[in-house]
């Protein structure tokens, strides 16, 4: 299928803000500013501008703010179509366009973020599209093991993608959700369903 889905201008804005804040700000000071590759913490190729990872053979230069603007653009083009192509093949053709921007947004953050995308988030992914709040409650946060093969957790960027997505569609606040979490830990284990429980009012 041929996906025609393209960022808008606040989904560019809040991935400038989560994956390279400090360099929006240069580009602000300095309008001339040339951005370069640097090592990347999970190690492998480096990462240049907002988040771009250099594939294997991909050379590495400077660039100015409208390269390094166009460059993520046309990553988070590339990661909502890969988003589409997932969740249409996995949940039916047309599942993808059945869902509001705010979704696809979510769901491409993780893919351009990830190795591996929105697949290595199935439980997620299904939870967003099919409404089930608590379940976006347990699977959202994100963590990655740096080249020291230590994993960590990715506090700032979970905190930033729930406020902007995660509570809208919850009412959860980031502070709560690690005890919300557990609750819904307990629940299951006592053989407790609750993929229907609204969090924001009555029961579906």
């Amino acid at each position: 299928m041929d996906y025609q889905d393209t960022p808008t201008a606040g989904f560019v804005e809040y991935m400038k803000d989560v994956e390279n804040d400090k360099l929006r700000d240069k580009f602000k000071l300095d309008p001339s500013y040339i951005t370069t590759p640097h090592d990347s913490p999970e190690g492998g190729t480096k990462t240049t501008g907002y988040g771009h990872k250099l594939a294997p053979g991909e050379a590495e230069f400077g660039m100015n703010e409208q390269q390094t603007n166009e460059r993520l653009e046309k990553d988070l083009t590339t990661a909502l179509h890969k988003s589409g192509a997932y969740v249409d093949t996995t949940f039916g053709a047309g599942s993808w366009d059945a869902m509001p921007p705010s979704k696809k947004e979510a769901l491409a953050d993780y893919q351009y973020n990830l190795k591996g995308g929105v697949a290595k988030f199935p439980k997620l992914t299904e939870a967003i599209i099919k409404d089930n709040q608590p379940e976006m409650v347990r699977q959202f946060r994100r963590n990655y093991t740096d080249k020291d093969g230590v994993k960590k957790d990715m506090d700032t960027r979970n905190q930033k993608w729930w406020t902007k997505y995660g509570r809208p569609m919850t009412g959860v606040k980031y502070q709560q959700t690690a005890s919300v979490s557990r609750t819904f830990d307990h629940l299951e284990e006592q053989g407790v369903y609750f993929g229907d429980l609204n969090l924001r009012g009555a029961s579906k």
